[in-house]
């Protein structure tokens, strides 16, 4: 992640100072992609820090941003915006295109994209990779699961749970890959699923990993490239959106993963 959001150019441009701000609202917030094309100017509160969500079935919630996300939407409302936006407009949206109107869906589809092929991400980077990673870097900040449904705009915790399983993948093939004294035959475990006789069984949850397409709660994720590949998302040879510094997401409970 850290790749991704020093990916726009340092120039000043107030499309640069723009797609900064996407960026690293995407990342620190986790909102969806429709949520970020729908956030007005009226919703952000910058002296709290947080930002006025409106998400499916038109319901409010209260997200919250770290300091490089506020650096970065100080900059882009003094220095960027005003030169893009036209007339002031009744809804004066928040992210505006050259012509001061609303950037659609598909602009910042293309923002996501184009910065993750910059930064050198191997393709299929989209605005619910960010969304994932946010949760899952919570979680591997032993944030509390209930409020990062809250945050998510979860109506049901059971979605959140997706997250925790994703974690617990990754943290099985970090050890098995990188523990010394992980032997072989846990390598064949890992490669034909969970022997061990419990009922854990990481490879019959095949729903939060391989072909997830975004849940019951987040299937707007379908815009930015339907099929998404959870676990593939988070695999070291994937996104490796796992190397993120501090305080650019809810709070403090977020720490940076060990590999």
């Amino acid at each position: 992640a850290a790749r991704l959001m020093a990916a726009p150019p340092d120039d000043g441009s107030p499309t640069g100072l723009r797609d900064k701000a996407i960026l690293e609202i995407l990342y620190a917030c986790g909102v969806r992609l429709a949520e970020i094309v729908g956030m007005n100017l009226a919703d952000i509160y910058p002296e709290r820090r947080e930002i006025l969500v409106r998400g499916k079935g038109n319901k409010e919630r209260w997200t919250l941003f770290g300091a490089p996300a506020a650096a970065a939407l100080q900059n882009y409302l003094q220095d960027g915006r005003p030169k893009l936006a036209a007339a002031a407009r009744p809804d004066d949206p928040l992210f505006v295109n050259r012509y001061g109107d609303r950037l659609s869906r598909r602009s910042i589809e293309k923002v996501v994209r184009n910065y993750a092929a910059r930064a050198g991400l191997k393709a299929g980077v989209h605005t619910h990779t960010l969304r994932h990673t946010f949760a899952s870097h919570l979680l591997e900040g032993d944030a509390d699961l209930r409020v990062i449904q809250e945050l998510l705009g979860h109506s049901s915790v059971s979605t959140t749970q997706i997250y925790t399983h994703i974690t617990k993948q990754e943290a099985r093939r970090a050890y098995l890959n990188f523990h010394p004294l992980a032997s072989a035959d846990s390598d064949a475990v890992d490669r034909h699923g969970d022997n061990d006789g419990d009922d854990d069984d990481d490879s019959d949850n095949a729903g939060a990993g391989a072909g997830y397409d975004g849940g019951d709660d987040d299937n707007d994720a379908a815009g930015a490239g339907a099929g998404y590949d959870a676990g593939a998302a988070y695999s070291d040879d994937a996104v490796a959106l796992e190397s993120t510094p501090a305080g650019r997401g809810a709070g403090a409970a977020y720490r940076p993963a060990p590999i």
